[in-house]
């Protein structure tokens, strides 16, 4: 069973709203950890900076600290952020299916509304189907609900067939 994130890696987990951004995320870690060796050591916090977005290095630099890793020895940095992508990999993940395309910001918005419902390190995945017609399908830690229109219509279809087929010959 994955452990849970540890109280360190809450606050990234907290930042991270999609798996398309924990990807990112960890392939931005990966491209640091691959230049932390040809870089002098007084280089680390600015190649943080240049490496991830503002309010995600300052967190990165945070956990690194909370975690007691030293950002003048690489080894202990290049640890502590292989640590950190396997905690991100470990997080929960609710998968959400939608019957639209959203806009990043309804993304952000739907994100935002899960994390506060189940907690801040819940990474949501979504896809889109057109076919669901409306509502979503929702799949979290073991559970599915299929609360599509599709699923709806089929189930009123199923209850109503032979009264609608009557009505349509």
């Amino acid at each position: 069973m994955e452990q849970p994130p540890t109280d360190q890696a809450h606050s990234i987990l907290n930042a991270i709203y999609t798996a398309e951004d924990a990807q990112e995320f960890i392939e931005r870690i990966d491209t640091f950890l691959a230049d932390i060796y040809s870089i002098e050591r007084k280089d680390i916090l600015n190649i943080l900076e240049e490496t991830f977005p503002e309010n995600i290095s300052k967190e990165i630099k945070n956990y690194i600290t909370l975690t007691n890793t030293s950002l003048t020895h690489q080894e202990e940095v290049r640890v502590a952020l292989m640590k950190l992508q396997h905690e991100i990999r470990a997080a929960r993940t609710l998968s959400l299916t939608l019957a639209f395309s959203p806009t990043r910001k309804t993304v952000l918005e739907i994100c935002e509304r899960i994390k506060q419902e189940f907690g801040q390190d819940v990474i949501t995945e979504i896809a889109y189907n057109p076919d669901l017609v409306g509502g979503a399908v929702i799949v979290f830690e073991g559970k599915y609900t299929d609360q599509s229109v599709k699923k709806k219509l089929t189930i009123l279809f199923e209850a109503k067939e032979n009264e609608i087929r009557s009505f349509l010959h």
